[in-house]
């Protein structure tokens, strides 16, 4: 085999996110400027949008990471990408608030379903000194969603008009169903399924670790300790996804066209981002990685509510996009140094559960700080503190004791 296929599950992996994260979640920011004069939504109704949707991403995250631990990452991943595409469609043809709040949280459980397995499989496909790069080039899928989105939805707007949200739905499920396809046709679940071991050379000796149980999970106090990492990045920066293209046009009155070129800029550099600083913490640990991605995005919601006019919000989008995913992928790799290979999908389920619980509370609260306040100003000064304070925990990280 000229090329090791562990670097095809990396480009399997990329597209198995961007329809997972980057199309059937993200693509609601860009869209709900659109959806919310559709459907007369108000901004806790807006929030509460995404909050169903995460809410359905909490319930199947730890789950869909089980099941592919126990069963098969290609069955579980291909079949929730199914379940994503479809509930999307039906987004499209929502009537009222209530059916898209039913329909954005099945769409949950299929991200959840699809992106927690894709993450953790890359542990059985690459050994702890390469995960933090493989991790960071999945991730990448989410800026590639957002780029596309951020240039099309703007362009189905114009063409579609009043039905432009509606078709924006409509085509972004349809891609997502073809990726399951695609996923389920070429995805492996472990090296050996083609003759292979895992990419990285294992020093003799490091693979002693024995792979825990779900009860010695549980009973983990690393494991626990990347959870209140993921819940403060998962609190702080879904309010800044969910809400940054509607802060653009609805508060700060700019054109559609403006907040779509930045949520693209956001893109291009967010698909690097998990890379970077994936490869980052494989050199300088853990531990450091995630303390300087959580203080530079509090720093980029901080820049966003700075009454400075344009500029502000460049500077914001790009410092956000440079380390938009680099949490998950550096997560991921984790996951695998403190529980080992086998049950990275598991430990992953775990901490993305914990990672959830922020996800899905904070949206509702910026919707509704933003109704009472009348700016959204408040929730992404929150969003800030909730961020530094993931910076603050990062650093009393303690090194695994052993590494796979």
């Amino acid at each position: 085999m000229l090329i090791h296929y562990g670097f095809i599950i990396v480009i399997l992996s990329i597209t198995v996110v961007t329809g997972s994260l980057g199309f059937a979640r993200f693509g609601y920011s860009m869209i709900l400027p659109f959806m919310k004069e559709g459907l007369f939504l108000s901004y806790t109704q807006m929030g509460l949008l995404a909050t169903g949707n995460l809410i359905g991403y909490f319930i199947f995250s730890i789950i869909g990471g089980w099941f592919a631990t126990r069963y098969s990452s290609k069955k579980v991943i291909s079949s929730s990408l199914m379940l994503a595409g479809i509930t999307m469609i039906l987004t499209g043809f929502s009537k009222n608030f209530y059916q898209a709040l039913l329909f954005r949280t099945a769409t949950g459980i299929g991200s959840g379903g699809s992106n927690v397995p894709v993450m953790g499989l890359l542990s059985s496909w690459f050994t702890s000194r390469r995960r933090g790069m493989a991790s960071g080039f999945a991730v990448g899928g989410s800026g590639i969603g957002l780029l596309l989105t951020g240039y099309l939805v703007p362009i189905w707007a114009s063409n579609y008009g009043p039905w432009g949200w509606r078709m924006s739905w409509i085509y972004l499920g349809f891609a997502v169903i073809l990726i399951g396809i695609i996923a389920w046709i070429f995805l492996k679940d472990h090296p050996a399924e083609v003759g292979l071991k895992p990419i990285g050379v294992v020093p003799k000796g490091d693979e002693k670790i024995n792979n825990p149980g779900f009860r010695e999970l549980c009973r983990n106090k690393s494991l626990w300790h990347l959870s209140a990492i993921y819940f403060t990045f998962g609190f702080s920066y879904i309010i800044y996804a969910t809400f940054f293209a509607a802060y653009i046009i609805k508060e700060r009155h700019m054109q559609s066209g403006l907040a779509g070129n930045l949520l693209s800029l956001i893109g291009i550099l967010s698909i690097v981002s998990g890379f970077m600083w994936g490869s980052i913490s494989d050199i300088i640990g853990r531990k450091f990685g995630f303390a300087l991605v959580s203080f530079f995005q509090g720093l980029s919601y901080l820049i966003l509510t700075l009454n400075t006019g344009v500029s502000s919000f460049y500077i914001s989008a790009a410092m956000f996009g440079l380390t938009a995913w680099s949490i998950p992928a550096v997560m991921a790799a984790a996951c695998g140094d403190y529980c080992g290979a086998k049950m990275a999908p598991a430990a992953l389920g775990f901490v993305t559960f914990i990672f959830g619980i922020g996800q899905m509370i904070s949206p509702s609260i910026a919707g509704y700080l933003a109704d009472i306040m009348g700016s959204f100003n408040p929730a992404f000064i929150l969003a800030c503190l909730m961020a530094w304070l993931g910076t603050i925990i990062s650093l009393t990280l303690k090194k695994p004791t052993s590494l796979i």
